[in-house]
């Protein structure tokens, strides 16, 4: 009887469910309607409402009933923060018959001319019914031009150095008036501003627009220079913004560029080497050439160096250096050619300064070290028809610091350390066999290696006995035909060895010493080498050791005068 009424129940809950559904979402039939409605003209960056009506159809109460709205991207809700795209509206049960319209005011920023969508969704439940509803609506809004535009207008090409005239022209294409709007422009790193025809209301970038009419239009400019290689381009944009509720959003935008000119006093470094090594000396050159067509006068040259692994004091120039900010200056007084440069001249000033001998590595993270010389040129004379008070050019330089591998090879005949026994006699005796362990350590110094690989060969009469230990996953794989030990590191990361304990592999061998090799100190294994791949500098990196001699001055447990074979 039981098994028959939970059958009858969850046939009645079926039957419920699909009158629900042919009453509320079955298509063309009886059902919950949604619609919305927008203003003829929606200007970008200017409020405007969008209208849900909703109605419910049907005769049953749509209860826990609510409204929400989802925007794209490109729009936010007027007043609420920029970051939020969804409202929702809690409208409770909603009668058989009923209709509701709810108004939402929102923005479409920096949306001109552009089709937005958004989505709007009615939730809600059913009497007796488990689950929610939805039905949805997507809403297509046509954008129109910007409730205000910016026009940012700027020169094609200047000189290093050169002052210029950024202009800044806005109108407003709305059908009313405009209050408080705000002219921000973004400037490069390099742009150095000067003045402004209107003066900036926050900082030298930013104009308060208190009020702009219907149809008005407004324009000033913006004058400055940029200190910058030739044949840059430097970015700049223009951002007209307004408010409501407290909240700022985005009306329009312009970006716009300009290209550094080949200057009038070119300036190059360059450094007899495309990667230097720890401790190497590098000699820099910086070649200049007067390309006006006029002589130029007392032309100063500077070069300002960065980088922690210089060795500041083994500097070395006839130019003068500056330890407070590491600087070499050329002058007339250092260098006679630079009072006067004829129209096409070239010349050469240089100066070397070496490496540290260490990376100075305290973690993990230091790496990828770097040398860069920053490089000026300038003189006061300004050929015709420049608008600059003097003449500059500026460059820069960099050389990237190769990294380093550590390799050492130690043979022992006591390991405890390494958990390994060793037997046989030691001093070694013609034809017994004597087993020995062999450790390589590897240290790997401020770059992140790939590819590394340990190799080494081992010599007649020496065995590989197969017992291996390793410090990472990768072990020491022996070649019987080639008599090659092979640890294939594959990458290691940067300072890893340098700060903790160095990589480590153990391998046990067995020499069995001839006749002919009495009192004599054998060689286990030959030169051992490490190589991998710098991926900072793209050098192949390596290092060597010794052979490993039945000598084992590692093993500190045997004395001096029993390391000979008997």
């Amino acid at each position: 009887m039981l098994k028959k009424l939970l059958g009858l129940s969850a046939i009645l809950l079926v039957l419920a469910a699909l009158a629900a559904y042919f009453i509320f979402l079955r298509p063309g039939g009886a059902e919950v309607r949604l619609d919305y409605a927008l203003p003829e003209t929606i200007y970008a960056g200017l409020p405007f409402e969008i209208s849900l009506t909703f109605a419910n159809q049907a005769d049953a109460v749509l209860e826990n009933a609510k409204l929400v709205l989802r925007l794209p991207p490109t729009m936010v809700f007027a007043g609420r923060p920029a970051t939020q795209r969804v409202v929702e509206i809690v409208i409770g049960d909603v009668g058989p018959g009923s209709v509701n319209k709810q108004t939402f005011e929102v923005i479409a920023a920096g949306a001109e001319q552009t089709i937005q969508r958004a989505e709007a969704a009615l939730v809600y439940e059913l009497p007796k019914v488990s689950g929610a509803y939805e039905k949805t609506l997507t809403l297509d809004l046509p954008i129109e031009q910007a409730a205000a535009t910016v026009k940012l207008t700027l020169p094609e090409k200047v000189f290093s150095g050169e002052e210029f005239e950024i202009r800044l022209d806005y109108t407003n294409n709305s059908p009313g008036d405009l209050a408080n709007l705000r002219l921000r422009l973004e400037y490069p790193t390099a742009f150095q501003f000067a003045k402004s025809s209107e003066e900036p209301t926050a900082g030298d970038n930013e104009w308060l627009i208190q009020s702009l009419g219907k149809g008005e239009a407004g324009s000033f400019s913006v004058r400055g220079q940029a200190v910058a290689p030739e044949k840059s381009f430097l970015k700049f944009r223009a951002v007209l913004s307004g408010s409501t509720g407290g909240e700022d959003y985005e009306i329009q935008a312009q970006e716009g560029s300009l290209e550094i000119a080949a200057a009038p006093l070119a300036l190059a470094i360059a450094a007899d080497r495309e990667v230097v090594r720890i401790g190497e000396q590098i000699t820099y050159r910086l070649n200049y050439r007067n390309n006006s067509n006029v002589t130029l006068e007392n032309v100063t040259i500077r070069a300002k160096l960065a980088g922690q692994l210089f060795s500041y004091a083994s500097a070395r120039s006839e130019a003068s250096f500056r330890s407070v900010d590491n600087s070499f200056t050329w002058t007339a007084a250092s260098t006679p050619g630079l009072a006067a440069v004829s129209p096409g001249a070239t010349g050469v000033v240089s100066f070397t300064i070496s490496l540290l001998s260490d990376y100075g590595v305290r973690r993990m993270s230091d790496k990828d070290f770097a040398l860069t010389v920053s490089g000026s040129i300038e003189s006061p004379t300004v050929p015709l028809g420049t608008a600059a008070s003097k003449i500059v050019s500026v460059t820069e330089h960099e050389l990237r610091v190769a990294g380093r591998l550590n390799l050492t090879a130690d043979g022992y005949f006591r390991d405890a350390a390494a958990g390994i026994l060793n037997s046989g006699p030691y001093p070694p005796i013609v034809n017994q066999p004597t087993r020995y362990t062999i450790h390589w350590r590897v240290k790997n110094f401020a770059v992140d290696t790939e590819g590394a690989k340990v190799t080494a060969f081992l010599q007649p009469n020496v065995r590989f006995t197969g017992t291996v230990k390793s410090s990472v996953s990768a072990k020491p794989t022996f070649n019987s035909a080639s008599g090659q030990v092979v640890w294939e590191l594959g990458r290691v990361a940067a300072n890893q060895g340098v700060v903790g304990e160095p990589l480590e592999a153990v391998f046990q061998v067995e020499y069995t010493p001839a006749v002919n090799q009495v009192g004599q100190a054998a060689i286990l294994m030959s030169e051992s080498r490490v190589e991998g791949k710098d991926t900072f500098s793209g050098l192949t990196l390596s290092a060597t050791a010794d052979p490993v001699t039945t000598e084992l001055p590692a093993d500190t447990t045997i004395s001096g005068d029993r390391r000979i074979r008997q």
